[in-house]
């Protein structure tokens, strides 16, 4: 098993320059270091755009002169070397803040027409995020003071010099808690994610009590309605969500739907009853003509809905909130 770390340099924010990784053995020690360098073919520019705003904030200062760059290969020259080196088999990829860098790698892909470069991954940042109770994330230069890191070695935004120094920031880390990688990665689990179709998810949002969890340690109101953040919480938790294969599929194909009025007020168990019906093979359905079970105190609007599914044949099996609740196993909130 090896572990690679691995950080990514923009132009003007977006387009690629510049892939640095470091490979290490389960001890982190260092097996192969690497800057590998690209033409952005784009404007060469690290600050913001607009003469008043790049006055305010000038960019970063790379740690090669431009002309090095846009004498360097471009992307797709190095597509396949960089794909074989975050795909290979026997290895844990290691970020910090991670999300970041799988959206430049997205950006490149798409904008060259190449698949996707998928892989699991561990960040860091959100172990560390966990392990103090955080709401807000350190930065790297704030875990390294943390820590108290000598990197006045380390030449700022040299790709390989900053997966270096995430990858002192994780040894050290781990030596604070006297933990191997592994063991830190099974007590703070929220650290696991996956990147695939040009898609990050972090495993911990795709599952409801994990998400939960998450949602009650950071929430500020506690507020319960489907409405706001939380809906768009909800939404991404539909989208995220990855069904677990082991459970036996009692409701394939059966669709599912809640009243309106429980829907709009319950947004936690809604996360956890959206995972129990897709985990047993069935759909969440919003609309209550279409549904085989209906949960709740049915609105008049949502009883003609029912009535005019039965006239039509069909057969609906009608549930109280605590009757779903017993058949997907649910344990009240």
């Amino acid at each position: 098993m090896r572990y690679l770390f691995f950080d990514i340099e923009c132009s003007e924010g977006k387009s690629m320059c510049s892939f640095g990784y470091v490979l290490t053995d389960e001890k982190f020690r260092i097996l192969e270091k690497d800057d590998i360098l690209m033409n952005p073919e784009a404007i060469f520019h690290t600050g913001a755009w607009g003469k008043k705003n790049r006055e305010a904030y000038p960019g970063i200062e790379m740690a090669y002169p431009k002309e090095v760059f846009l004498k360097s290969p471009t992307f797709p020259a190095l597509y396949e070397k960089i794909k074989a080196l975050i795909e290979y088999k026997d290895q844990t990829v290691i970020g910090f803040s991670h999300k970041n860098d799988t959206v430049f790698l997205d950006n490149a892909c798409k904008r060259y027409n190449l698949p996707s470069i998928d892989y699991d991954f561990v960040d860091v940042q959100t172990i560390h995020k966990d392990y103090n109770n955080l709401i807000n994330p350190f930065s790297t230069e704030k875990l390294v003071e943390e820590l108290n890191l000598d990197v006045n070695k380390y030449v700022p935004h040299k790709s390989d010099d900053d997966a270096e120094v995430s990858m002192l920031v994780t040894k050290n880390f781990c030596e604070k808690l006297g933990l191997s990688l592994n063991k830190l990665i099974a007590q703070y689990p929220n650290c696991m994610g996956v990147h695939k179709a040009y898609n990050t998810v972090y495993l911990y949002k795709t599952r409801a009590e994990s998400l939960i969890c998450a949602i009650n340690r950071n929430s500020t109101s506690g507020s319960n309605l489907m409405r706001g953040s939380n809906f768009n919480k909800y939404k991404h938790f539909l989208e995220d969500f990855i069904a677990d294969s082991s459970v036996e599929k009692s409701l394939l194909g059966k669709h599912v739907a809640v009243s309106k009025n429980y829907f709009d007020n319950h947004f936690r168990e809604m996360l956890l009853i959206v995972e129990k019906v897709r985990d047993r093979g069935g759909v969440m359905e919003s609309h209550v003509g279409r549904a085989d079970i209906f949960a709740g105190n049915p609105s008049k609007e949502e009883e003609r809905a029912i009535e005019s599914a039965v006239r039509r044949g069909k057969n609906v099996l009608i549930l109280t909130e605590d009757d779903l609740f017993k058949m997907l196993s649910i344990d009240k909130i």
